[in-house]
């Protein structure tokens, strides 16, 4: 049986952005470790890269920072795709997961989906919707703009 390796790829930090979402990645990722499975958390920044890296690493090593944006929310684009074709293809061939748990593609793009299918074809691809951004222009809330009742 191969080891279990897993990934999880959030659109924030809790240290830097105090979101639901954030939050749930996070506390998943700590429980994992807790068990003592090998689990890297990957979360994305807002600020510039530096050092030639569009990763930064935090805390040990099994937290990582991903320097990047999107530029097309309609589509849920990132902002350059190189980043995700080149720097975050390197990052899941040498850590190799069995999983990938992404916590949303805001902010990411959707591509990164499509590299972890290509990088890994055989890890378990797991998301969790914390907004319906695909389905809701109102920032995902399912609600009305200006009246907040429900669609």
């Amino acid at each position: 049986m191969k080891k279990q390796r897993i990934l999880i790829i959030s659109h924030g930090h809790p240290d830097i952005s105090k979101g639901g979402a954030e939050i749930a990645a996070f506390n998943l990722f700590s429980e994992y470790k807790n068990r003592g499975i090998d689990t890297l958390f990957l979360a994305r920044s807002e600020d510039p890269a530096h050092g030639g890296s569009i990763f930064s690493s935090r805390n040990a090593g099994d937290q990582l920072l991903f320097h990047t944006a999107m530029h097309d929310w309609y589509n849920f684009r990132c902002v350059d795709a190189r980043h995700i074709a080149h720097d975050f293809a390197q990052l899941l061939e040498s850590y190799k997961p069995t999983t990938v748990h992404f916590h949303h593609y805001a902010h990411m793009g959707l591509e990164m989906v499509c590299q972890v299918r290509h990088s890994c074809p055989d890890a378990r691809i797991l998301l969790t919707l914390h907004e319906y951004m695909a389905i809701c222009m109102n920032n995902g809330q399912m609600v009305k703009k200006g009246t907040n009742k429900l669609c």
